[in-house]
């Protein structure tokens, strides 16, 4: 870059021209900080909202599985082959949320490891 000689520069800072391209670059400053602060503040909504899903999938599940060993305490009857498949479905649902939700927070570990616990559910 050419280096201006000092009456140039104070010519060009005085400039309208340099005025008005100084007042734009700030204000795509000041825009690019709102929208990048608003990505942001989704993004953070985005990731309570995953994980309130989350806590209520676990919850229901847990819920789930507290309701079906009270049921194997107080009746030694075989449940149907129906009733299974609908506990099943509903489990691997429910986990497949969960699993969702973990894939939204970045936790892949945690993904795969409920993605390995509905394969081994479903029997796959």
């Amino acid at each position: 870059m050419a280096k201006w000689d000092r009456t140039t520069r104070q010519a060009w800072e005085k400039s309208v021209v340099a005025q008005e391209f100084e007042k734009y670059i700030l204000e795509a400053a000041i825009k690019l900080q709102m929208l990048s602060q608003a990505g942001v503040n989704q993004k953070a909504e985005e990731v309570e909202q995953s994980m309130g899903e989350a806590e209520e999938s676990l919850d229901s599940l847990l819920d789930a599985a507290g309701e079906t060993q009270l049921a194997d305490d107080q009746s030694s009857e075989e449940i149907s082959e129906e009733e299974h498949k609908e506990a099943q479905a509903l489990m691997i649902s429910e986990l497949k949320k969960i699993g969702e939700a973990a894939v939204d927070l970045g936790n892949i570990k945690l993904a795969y490891r409920i993605e390995r616990t509905i394969a081994e559910i479903s029997g796959e």
